[in-house]
């Protein structure tokens, strides 16, 4: 098809047309071409209006118009606006994912059994990198949902910290209401102290033997409280989400080294939670992992490694090893969970399990201690296996209370996918 010849154009008049830019004037002319060429033709040329050469002052008229005039005669014409608009593409969104149940499964049975052990060194000492692989997973989770609905602008911080409560609030009250008046019989006064500041999320700073282990808690809790508060300035300030997980991700790196420094310390263990935000951002931007197989199955190889010959280790690598490798299995299982070892995790077991990830969490080390306390450390093996039925019981009596507590707040059920769930 032979390009079609230019339509003449209305021109303002002669003094009007010299009072304008000249910019503004090619572009009123070109849209006014556009008009009466019914949008059928993009005209695309290598000159713009911004481009033009601007005649001086002292050029002739005659000059200027014929610029005018080999300004706007058309290079090439295609029929790009003949066909619709290109829709943009959707923004990322993480649906629920029962893969990543299993990997909480995977995670508490190190804590347990690392627990159960009754060992200070041998093969499952380094169990307990089971906390690091829950950090990276809360990071991750929790960093998907709040800066998805900050962007959608639907974030109400008053809300998100209501569902924590709901979610988190229940089981550890009914935990530690319980257990306190066996603990002060037991191990003495002292652990009323240490109830009271589980209940307030202090165990770091007021550490009991019964909840001692609530000190992932504290600092779970203490991040659900900043994180929000930070992403929306980040947001405020208009970084990218790649600037974000930058800036994240260096402070996670920075925080992981101080391990190295002093080994086992507390201040260096958030740094999975840091490292998981950083993923979460990276993953809302669109970036996927390639082969996400063979990087599921390098992540799990890393964790449990890390977990079963740590001892034969310095100290301080296992704990990097587990965050290396959450990160590695998480980022798989949200690029593509169809494969075999990512169904295997989405197995049923593996899944009803990881649901009641927390109230485990939450039992387990109290009645291991107890029944260490009265009939020694080998006996107490028995309680691993047992506290997960009473795990269940739990999750299951606190349900239709929830439920009724969501529904208050206006939701149905939990966002299970989308980090509304527990996490240790």
């Amino acid at each position: 098809m032979h390009a079609p010849r230019c339509v003449e154009d209305e021109r303002p008049g002669q003094d009007q047309r010299e009072e304008q830019p000249q910019p503004q004037r090619l572009a009123q002319r070109y849209a006014y071409r556009r008009r009466r060429l019914g949008l059928r033709y993009v005209r695309r040329s290598r000159l713009t209006p911004s481009t033009v050469h601007q005649p001086t002052v002292g050029e002739p008229a005659g000059a200027r118009a014929a610029l005018r005039i080999r300004a706007f005669r058309p290079a090439r014409w295609s029929y790009r606006d003949e066909m619709p608009a290109a829709t943009p593409a959707p923004r990322a969104r993480l649906g629920y994912l029962p893969a990543l149940d299993g990997l909480r499964a995977l995670a508490i049975v190190l804590v347990v059994l690392h627990h159960a052990s009754g060992v200070e060194r041998g093969p499952l000492e380094f169990g307990v990198l089971g906390v690091d692989v829950f950090f990276v997973l809360s990071g991750f989770l929790i960093t998907a949902l709040v800066a998805e609905q900050m962007r959608a602008g639907t974030f109400s911080r008053r809300r998100f910290y209501a569902r924590r409560a709901i979610r988190l609030m229940p089981a550890l009250v009914v935990t530690v209401v319980v257990m306190t008046p066996a603990a002060v019989v037991v191990a003495g006064r002292w652990e009323l102290v240490g109830a009271i500041a589980a209940l307030l999320y202090l165990t770091p700073l007021l550490t009991g033997q019964f909840f001692f282990h609530t000190w992932t808690l504290a600092f779970e809790e203490w991040f659900y409280l900043l994180w929000p508060i930070v992403l929306a300035k980040f947001f405020r300030d208009r970084l990218t989400l790649m600037q974000c997980a930058a800036l994240v991700g260096v402070l996670g790196v920075v925080t992981q080294g101080l391990i190295y420094l002093v080994p086992g310390s507390f201040v260096a263990r958030p740094s999975g939670l840091l490292i998981g935000c950083a993923l979460g951002l990276y993953w809302l931007d669109g970036r996927r992992v390639r082969r996400p197989g063979a990087v599921l199955v390098l992540g799990l190889t890393l964790v449990l490694v890390g977990a079963g010959v740590g001892p034969v280790l310095w100290d301080a690598l296992p704990y990097t090893l587990a965050v290396v490798g959450a990160v590695l299995v998480i980022g798989a299982i949200a690029s593509d969970a169809s494969g075999p070892v990512a169904r295997a995790l989405a197995s049923r077991p593996m899944v009803a399990v990881g649901v009641v990830s927390y109230e485990w969490y939450l039992v387990h080390f109290p009645l291991l201690q107890l029944t260490e306390e009265l009939w020694g450390a080998i006996q107490s093996l028995w309680m691993g296996p047992l506290s997960l039925g009473i795990a269940f019981a739990l999750h299951r009596a606190l349900a239709p209370f929830q439920a009724r507590l969501r529904a208050r707040l206006g939701e149905s059920r939990p966002v299970t996918g989308l980090a509304d769930e527990a996490i240790v």
